[in-house]
């Protein structure tokens, strides 16, 4: 089963969004030493994480270890980042959440994955108000299962309920 995607990961991961953004804005002749500093750095990091992943596998016990990293978001993105497993549907719903987020938070609400496994999505919705939040997860399951390819079901930890918009009858009869 999946973790969630922890806090620090996904402020590391704005930051570094962040950083990129504002060198794509910069004088080109810095632009192009930063590509470079990157793609040295990312070489580097592939060479080391290859080797580890090399020397896990050669070990009945390394090979459970790294079965057992694999289930957190933050060792699968790396390693997929750096073309040494494959990422497939889990590591797509983390990403199309990620792309999410900002409007979720602009809403006052925030999504959290419970647990990820191939074909089904559990979340969390947490700081929206009664009256957004069935509307809020309505939308992130329908962009989830239109943009993640064979992603059968999202289902909701403490599942939002949509407010009633009139009162039965029968409550406006009884009596206390």
């Amino acid at each position: 089963m999946g973790e969630a995607v922890s806090e620090d990961f996904v402020a590391l991961a704005a930051r570094l969004d962040e950083l990129m953004d504002r060198v794509r804005h910069a004088d080109p002749a810095v632009r192009s030493l930063v590509d470079e500093v990157v793609q040295a750095s990312e070489e580097f990091t592939r060479a080391g994480l290859v080797s580890l992943v090399q020397r896990l596998r050669a070990d009945p016990a390394g090979e459970d270890l790294l079965v057992e990293a694999l289930e957190q978001p933050e060792v699968m993105a790396l390693l997929v980042r750096h073309r040494i497993v494959r990422g497939g549907r889990p590591l797509e719903v983390l990403r199309v959440v990620e792309s999410l987020r900002p409007y979720l938070v602009a809403s006052g609400a925030d999504v959290e994955v419970v647990e990820l496994d191939d074909d089904r999505a559990v979340l969390r919705l947490s700081g929206a108000d009664a009256a957004t939040a069935a509307e809020l997860a309505a939308g992130v399951e329908q962009t989830l299962l239109t943009r993640v390819p064979g992603l059968a079901a999202v289902t909701w930890m403490d599942a939002p309920v949509p407010p009633q918009a009139f009162v039965p009858v029968q409550d406006l009869l009884r009596r206390p």
